[in-house]
């Protein structure tokens, strides 16, 4: 079983804690870091998920993202057209902007820009900043 898509669940998801699953936000951060930093093997694919599955809304998030298989991003990112809504929409192209990547050098922490004037955050665990990807 591949863990490409838990992985980049686990990266993204840090980002939407606090509003995914409250209070306990930085303890499950923590635990998701420690695991994002050790070595990798299949056990730390199993625990990232398990650890993402213990709350509803980590386990909703976890879903959306491997259901964007190949990209695997955070719904709140993806583009959204009326099309996708299962609206035909107007003959013609219709552009859509989608929300640029920026990730830590050290590989633990994903984050996308909502908008152009949002600061880009420093990585909660190595305190750098972020590099577009």
């Amino acid at each position: 079983m591949g863990f490409e898509g838990v992985v980049a669940a686990a990266r993204a998801v840090r980002w939407y804690l606090p509003e995914l699953v409250g209070p306990v936000a930085g303890q499950i951060d923590e635990t998701l870091a420690e695991l994002l930093a050790e070595e990798w093997d299949e056990d730390v694919g199993v625990r990232l998920r398990q650890v993402m599955e213990r709350a509803e809304g980590t386990s909703a998030f976890l879903e959306a993202v491997l259901d964007d298989t190949p990209d695997f991003r955070p719904p709140q990112v993806r583009s959204r057209t009326l099309k996708s809504d299962a609206y035909d929409g107007l003959p013609g192209l219709v552009g859509q902007v989608e929300a640029p990547m920026f990730h830590c050098p050290a590989g633990d922490y994903d984050w996308w820009r909502p908008a152009v004037g949002t600061p880009i955050p420093k990585c909660p665990t190595h305190e750098c900043m972020l590099v577009r990807a």
